[in-house]
């Protein structure tokens, strides 16, 4: 009978040692994705305080634009002023660059009337759709920030599996969702383009002015009317921290700021840029040129308009 107890005993402590062993194994496996897998989607210090590649960041120096291409023409008078002083730019760029200054932003100086929408509870991380329902009112149109999120704004969830984020390419969809304040992370310029081409009729056009100076926007878009929406950071603060996930098929990883923020230019002076910003209860805020031109780089040049061909 010993011997039978003792065989026993030997044969559950051989099964419960097989499940301590099965057990460390599969925590050996979490433990690994959580803290090495998960590399991949941790939020990450950007040590250039920059959202673009240090090399492209310095690529994109704002310069005044010789001759704004947008929606002048060659019969408007203060245009052709403004091309006529750069004629000459090679032998005076330097010159140039102060006559700019005094010129344009002196003769375009111009703060827009546009409509003043806020985020609040319903969109707290809304930014873009409220800039683009801005641009839309603004054009006359009667759609709100809340309805360009249900019917036209493409979004797609970030989920979290054992401890790593995936998500869409925030190019092509917002990542998460606007209305939730943990949750919606945002999108890049190309997403708000699309969704406003699907919104306007044929007589409007949707430009993607992603790459442009914001100066020569401003001369070109603002001083004839036109808004525009434009990514920055909130407060145009140095972008020091990004949200990281994989796609779905774990094929890319990409990188979106932590506190990226969009809003409207409505105006530009000399010394300043002005704009409605969808976090603040005051209708126009407005911040020095140079800030806002360094933030606005930061994030790629990204800009989006809508002006009517009529």
């Amino acid at each position: 009978m010993e011997k039978k107890k003792i065989c026993r005993m030997q044969i559950a402590l051989s099964a419960v040692s097989v499940l301590l062993i099965l057990c460390i194994a599969a925590l050996s496996i979490a433990f690994y994705k959580l803290h090495s897998v998960n590399l991949f989607s941790k939020n990450i210090v950007l040590s250039n305080a920059s959202f673009m590649n240090k090399a492209d960041a310095e690529s994109h120096v704002e310069e005044r634009p010789s001759v704004p291409q947008g929606i002048f023409s060659e019969e408007d008078v203060p245009y052709a002023e403004y091309a006529s002083m750069y004629s000459v730019q090679n032998e005076l760029q330097a010159k140039q660059k102060e006559l700019n200054e005094m010129f344009a932003y002196a003769r375009y100086k111009t703060i827009l009337s546009v409509p003043h929408l806020q985020q609040g509870d319903a969109l707290p991380n809304g930014c873009e759709a409220v800039c683009a329902a801005t641009l839309l009112q603004y054009c006359g149109f009667t759609v709100s920030a809340e309805e360009f999120v249900d019917i036209y704004l493409p979004c797609e969830p970030v989920k979290l599996r054992w401890g790593c984020r995936y998500g869409p390419d925030p190019s092509k969809a917002y990542a998460g969702n606007p209305r939730q304040a943990r949750g919606g992370f945002g999108c890049f310029a190309p997403v708000i383009a699309s969704a406003l081409k699907s919104y306007v009729p044929q007589t409007y056009i949707v430009a993607d002015l992603t790459g442009k100076p914001l100066s020569e926007l401003a001369i070109t878009y603002i001083g004839v009317g036109v808004p525009i929406a434009v990514w920055v950071t909130q407060d145009m603060q140095p972008i020091e921290k990004a949200y990281q996930w994989q796609s779905y098929d774990k094929a890319e990883t990409f990188l979106y700021p932590v506190n990226q923020h969009c809003m409207v230019l409505c105006g530009f002076d000399m010394e300043k840029y002005y704009f409605s910003d969808p976090l603040s209860a005051e209708e126009i805020v407005s911040y020095p040129r140079e800030a806002v031109e360094n933030c606005y780089r930061s994030m790629g040049m990204q800009a989006v308009a809508i002006f009517s061909t009529e």
